[in-house]
């Protein structure tokens, strides 16, 4: 007799919620390279309005589900509907009026110095983002709760230099992706068709960053972990706020190996008080790169940075996780 399957949890319903988020993006992005709807949006007059119109659109099915009917099916701490709702339309409108101006900043950048002018572009929009980031994190989310701990954990990854390669690597992998999509896409970055063409290149180039940068974002929280209790940092605090942020982000203190390493940038609850327990070199990691990646995208019109799992419908989440 088969033995009856296990009810979904919070976080299983959340991965295949982002999965087919992603999926849908991904999806999009190919068509509409396929099916040439650059020119079409572009032929029709203010192509890159009506792109994003559309994104907002197609994304708040996803929104929905992710950040009320989700969490309010699995009895989590939900806002009530119109709160929420407020919340959400703010924060879309803010993201993409963001997107609006880098994408007229692209077309600018094109038109003045092809792809040198772009990536300058797009740079300066990086750079901003980072600087900016608390400030765009209160206008999105909302005020968010900053744990002391969060701020340890921030020293103590400067310090090991992890959180200087977190930068560099979503640096560099967006302005590589910038590259490779107008090469691979021909697109023209003087016109308005070229940049959406772009848009829907580089969104691919952003897949596959979501497959391969938890990889090297993993090892950097095991050592950022470690370089705490070296800092001083007593374990029953460190192990409660490892505890407590999870339970606030997923609620999934353990998971397949498989599914960890596709999907997820931050070690669960097990392997990371294993790791504590062993002491041993996570070695080479770089802070948040997958994170920053995503976040930072929003300079180069990545389409994918809300549609993952944790950040689905999660406004407060698009820019920092739950205390950091």
């Amino acid at each position: 007799m088969d033995s009856p399957q296990p009810p979904i949890t919070y976080a299983r319903a959340r991965l295949y919620l982002g999965i087919t988020g992603v999926g849908t993006g991904v999806g999009i992005a190919i068509a509409g390279l396929a099916l040439d709807w650059p020119a079409h949006l572009a032929g029709t007059g203010n192509g890159l309005a009506r792109l994003l119109a559309a994104y907002v659109l197609l994304s708040l099915p996803f929104d929905l589900l992710g950040g009320y009917v989700l969490p309010r099916s699995f009895r989590r701490p939900t806002p009530k509907l119109i709160g929420y709702l407020a919340g959400l339309f703010r924060a879309q409108v803010l993201h993409a009026g963001f997107l609006w101006l880098a994408a007229t900043a692209i077309l600018a950048g094109g038109q003045e110095a092809g792809l040198r002018g772009v990536l300058a572009v797009v740079s300066l929009g990086m750079a901003l983002l980072l600087l900016g980031r608390p400030l765009v994190a209160t206008l999105v989310g909302g005020q968010r709760r900053k744990s002391e701990m969060s701020a340890f954990r921030l020293r103590a990854a400067a310090q090991n230099g992890s959180r200087l390669r977190g930068i560099l690597v979503a640096y560099g992998w967006n302005l590589a992706g910038i590259a490779t999509a107008a090469w691979a896409t021909s697109a023209d970055l003087t016109q308005e068709a070229g940049v959406i063409t772009l848009a829907f290149g580089f969104s691919l180039w952003s897949f596959l960053g979501l497959l391969l940068l938890p990889s090297v974002s993993r090892p950097a929280v095991l050592a950022t972990d470690q370089a705490l209790l070296a800092r001083g940092i007593t374990r029953p605090a460190l192990e409660s706020y490892i505890v407590q942020t999870d339970r606030e982000l997923d609620d999934e203190p353990a998971r397949a190996k498989w599914i960890e390493r596709i999907f997820h940038p931050i070690p669960s609850v097990a392997v990371r008080l294993a790791a504590l327990e062993r002491r041993t070199d996570p070695g080479w990691g770089a802070d948040e790169a997958a994170r920053l990646t995503l976040y930072l995208s929003w300079a180069s019109l990545g389409l994918l940075s809300r549609a993952v799992h944790c950040n689905s419908g999660k406004p407060e989440y698009w820019v920092y996780l739950p205390r950091d």
